[in-house]
Formats: C-alpha cells, structure tokens, sequence
C-alpha cells in the first residue's frame, strides 16, 4: 500500500473515531445535563460559551469553554453572563437553593474538565444553554 493510501485510510479511520467520540459525548452530556436541571427545580436556565479564540497576545489559541453562568428564570434570550444570569463564584446564592448553588460549582468543576468531551458534542464558537426543555446550541461570535 502506497503511502498517500494509508493516509487516506487513516484519515477516514481518524474521522471515524471522532464521530464516535462526539455521538458518545452527546449520548452522556444530554441525559446527564436533563437530570440535573429536573434535580434542581428552582435553576430554570444554565449556559456558557466555549470557543477557540481569534487571537491570545502571540500565544497559542486554545479551544476553552468559559464559566458556567445559572438564571432563577429561563433566560434564553439574553446574552450569558448579562443581566438575568448568575456567574458562580463564591458563597452568595443570590435566591438559589444551597444544595443547587454547591452542586452548580460542582457541575462548573466537571464542564471546566471536560473541555475535548464539550466541543466534540456542542462543537467549538458556540453558546450552550440547558433548560428543562433541552439544549440549545448557537453559534456564538466573539472577539
């Protein structure tokens, strides 16, 4: 076999794998994400950002997913992060339960490790917003 046909044929395996490797990310993310929202009653909406960035001041451009914003109301429409969402940092709960607010750092923990696992299923300069009514995924432009 020539080589210009094994890496043909390894490209085709590579995309295979990846393919695989983002139906089973979907397959855990989406059921795992539903349960928590019917866990959490008084969380109506989480959502964040992950992307590749355009530019890093000379560094390398890595894909991250940005921090996990929550809204007591289905904030859809609204830009995360603005008004309406609540950034998770330290002990205020600003009107969440306890219980919701320690496991919305837990989760923010999980996702923050789960970068490969978020951009094989959401994809990469997206916004990711989870509901009751499921996930929203759109492109998401930034600078």
């Amino acid at each position: 076999m020539s080589i210009a046909a094994s890496l043909s044929e390894l490209s085709v395996k590579r995309q295979e794998i990846e393919k695989a490797a983002q139906e089973q990310a979907k397959a855990i993310l989406a059921p795992g994400l539903k349960t928590f929202m019917d866990e959490h009653p008084d969380v109506k909406a989480i959502g964040w950002t992950q992307y590749t960035p355009y530019f890093n001041d000379g560094e390398e451009c890595v894909f991250g997913v940005n921090d996990l914003h929550a809204s007591l109301v289905d904030e859809r429409d609204d830009e995360v992060g603005g008004d309406g969402w609540e950034y998770l940092y330290g002990k205020t709960t600003k009107g969440f339960s306890q219980k919701s607010w320690d496991d919305l750092l837990e989760l923010q923990k999980a996702l923050s490790g789960a970068e490969p696992d978020l951009k094989a299923a959401f994809g990469d300069h997206v916004r990711v917003i989870v509901t009751n009514e499921g996930i929203d995924v759109e492109e998401y432009s930034h600078d």
